[in-house]
């Protein structure tokens, strides 16, 4: 249900002609789009960041298995 909601939303929200959409505040109508991204991390911090999020997911599955699928315990 929400997903529909933010779906409409968006829908609704987004301009009518989009040739006439202003770019993003802070852009200079580069060619490269995403000249910025490319450049805004060494590659060193680039493959850093994506370990510690991959590191992230990981941890996070461990997380959820653990508490969630963890075998029961039997009582007595």
């Amino acid at each position: 249900m929400v997903l529909f909601v933010m779906i409409a939303v968006g829908w609704w929200a987004a301009p009518t002609d989009r040739a006439t959409a202003l770019p993003a505040p802070g852009t200079t109508g580069d060619t490269e789009p995403y000249q910025f991204t490319a450049t805004a991390l060494p590659t060193g911090g680039l493959a850093a960041a994506t370990a510690l999020i991959i590191g992230g997911l990981i941890l996070g599955a461990v997380v959820v298995g653990r508490i969630f699928y963890s075998p029961s315990r039997k009582r007595r």
